[in-house]
């Protein structure tokens, strides 16, 4: 019911088209029993009586009967198909648009392969749910109805013969459902494991050829399409082992039938007709009592997809938009306030606080792990910190539409990710409307006009998924362009250049200085010398900071910045 209830505002819209669909279905089902009501009086009248002109009425009526009902099953397929359709798209949109506003923790915690079986295979199963199932459930349950109002009509007594098998159809019914969930469930979460495998293939193809593991690869693949076969032929093995009962039960029936209809026939307590007639509508009966086993597979297969996508849909993200937000433009002070942070209970940052004001350069390096990159990723609230306050303009980030913060800062990350565009496409990725002029002279501050231009369609050159077909450092200067022409406030520059060699660095390091003189710039890196120019330098280690102050000050400290400079220096024979 629950499942239900989340399902009605998206067909809520559609009811009254439901409503028409339902109500032609009735009369289609109604339509559909008339060859058999008049299959008695063929019987009687025709073959045994003798009248033939009879014979030419009942044929007629059978044949309209047939072409009003096929006209109805046209009219309800075609629009419970659009409505269904419908239902689709919107569900579909919902869940891509909650993509955008869902914060980083769910992506962190649900698997690609299973955000992409959802929105694929999960919803497609609503919509049958919507189209089929529901339709099916509707006219076999009012067939079921007419046609045992039809047989105690004919003869009572005969009737109660039905009743004799159908409490053992019922039992089976019930416990096929009771096992099947499970089955269904399981073969719904294996199919989500094997998305996950062939998309980390597909995404990682050149890791997988790089370090020859093709063959374990298809390993891997291998252990989870079997472990998917084999659910599969566990559900079927379960409706073989019920499919034999019904029809077993189905066929005892017909037997109870025939032995009480003919001795009853023999005693002219009814006649040959009615027999007939009986034998009808008793198949009439059958057949929705077997079609209840796919019906029973339909809902089970429904309710796992449906579990799924209302949760998906039903997530409460952590970072929230604020109750009552406030509309201050980013100047560009920034204060971490005795910030903690835990991810998976695990402690990443402890007791951060740092004041920067607008217009500082701040230089961020220390061991891999320390929390450099988490500490930057709370200003535009990819994560909340667990303790203390972040705050920008004295005022708690919190407090700031996320659309206005993010706005306000500008990210290139340490993990370059770059879409199938055009590299212009790229780099315009968050000012669309930007012009040409504005594009060159952002690639210009990246250093990376030279290798644009000499590519073989310039600003046009399509690059492949994830920048496929540029080097790391090119991939590196796009992602930095990006940003820039973004403009942010607050510009965050996340290891940015440790692809490009130490000159560039430097080229780099002196553009974006009178790019962004007026801005508040947070640089992450492992040289010393993308750095060494900051108004603060802080060093991190184990989530804390451990130094902070000015090149000249840290060298003085002997402390970690100290031995990096030494060993970077020796490395580079400075």
């Amino acid at each position: 019911m629950r499942l239900l209830k989340w399902l009605w505002p998206y067909i809520k819209p559609y009811r009254l088209t439901i409503i028409i669909c339902f109500s032609i279905g009735f009369l289609s089902t109604v339509l559909a029993l008339v060859p058999q009501y008049l299959s008695g009086t063929i019987v009687d009248d025709v073959i045994i009586g003798g009248n033939r002109q009879l014979l030419y009425t009942l044929v007629g009526i059978i044949f309209a009967a047939t072409v009003i009902r096929v006209a109805f099953d046209y009219f309800m397929r075609v629009n419970l198909m659009k409505v269904s359709q419908n239902l689709l798209y919107k569900i579909r949109k919902d869940m891509y648009v909650n993509l955008g506003v869902y914060d980083v923790p769910f992506f962190d915690h649900n698997r690609t392969g299973d955000i992409m079986a959802k929105m694929t295979g999960d919803v497609q199963m609503l919509r049958h749910f919507v189209e089929n199932t529901m339709y099916s459930i509707f006219t076999n349950l009012i067939l079921l109805i007419l046609a045992l109002v039809m047989i105690f009509s004919i003869d009572w007594r005969l009737a109660i013969a039905v009743f004799i098998v159908a409490p053992f159809l019922f039992i089976t019914n019930k416990n096929l459902s009771k096992e099947i969930l499970p089955i269904y469930s399981s073969i719904r979460e294996q199919f989500s494991k094997l998305n996950t495998v062939v998309q980390e293939n597909i995404s990682g193809n050149r890791v997988v050829k790089a370090f020859a593991k093709e063959e374990h690869e298809i390993d891997k693949f291998d252990v989870e399409n079997e472990e998917f076969r084999i659910k599969n032929i566990n559900a079927a093995v379960k409706w073989s082992k019920y499919m034999p009962l019904i029809e077993m039960q189905s066929g005892i029936l017909h037997v109870f039938v025939i032995i009480f209809g003919g001795i009853m026939v023999i005693l002219d307590q009814i006649t040959f007709g009615q027999l007939v007639q009986f034998n009808v509508f008793l198949f009439a009966i059958v057949t929705p009592m077997r079609m209840s086993f796919s019906v029973i597979n339909d809902l089970q297969r429904f309710q796992a997809s449906g579990r799924k996508v209302m949760e998906f849909l039903m997530y409460d993200p952590r970072v929230k938009e604020p109750a009552r937000p406030v509309e201050n433009e980013i100047k560009g002070d920034v204060e971490f306030k005795n910030v903690s942070f835990f991810h998976d209970n695990q402690k990443i940052l402890d007791n951060i606080n740092l004041k920067v004001k607008a217009g500082m350069k701040v230089g961020i390096i220390g061991p891999t792990g320390a929390g450099k990159s988490t500490l930057v990723s709370l200003l535009n609230r990819f994560y909340d910190p667990n303790e203390g306050q972040v705050l920008i303009d004295g005022i708690n980030i919190k407090r700031y539409p996320l659309d206005t913060l993010r706005k306000g800062v500008a990210f290139a990350f340490q993990d370059v990710f770059l879409f199938s565009d055009t590299i212009e496409g790229n780099v315009c990725y968050g000012k669309p409307d930007a012009d040409m002029h504005m594009v060159y002279q952002a690639a210009d501050t990246a250093d990376a006009s030279e290798f644009i231009t000499k590519a073989k369609d310039g600003y046009n050159t399509i690059v492949g998924e994830r920048g496929t077909g540029l080097s790391g450092g090119q991939k590196q200067r796009v992602s930095l362009a990006r940003a820039i022409l973004y403009d942010g406030r607050i510009m965050v520059f996340d290891d940015t250049t440790s692809a490009v060699d130490i000159e560039t660095d430097e080229q780099i390091q002196e553009e974006l200085k009178k790019h962004c003189a007026d801005k508040t710039i947070f640089i992450i890196a492992h040289r010393i010398s993308s750095v060494k120019d900051s108004d603060v330098i802080i060093v991190m280690d184990k989530g804390r900071i451990i130094e902070q102050g000015t090149h000249e000050q840290l060298l003085e400290k002997n402390g970690y910045y100290y031995e990096t400079c030494l060993q970077q220096a020796g490395e580079t024979g400075e």
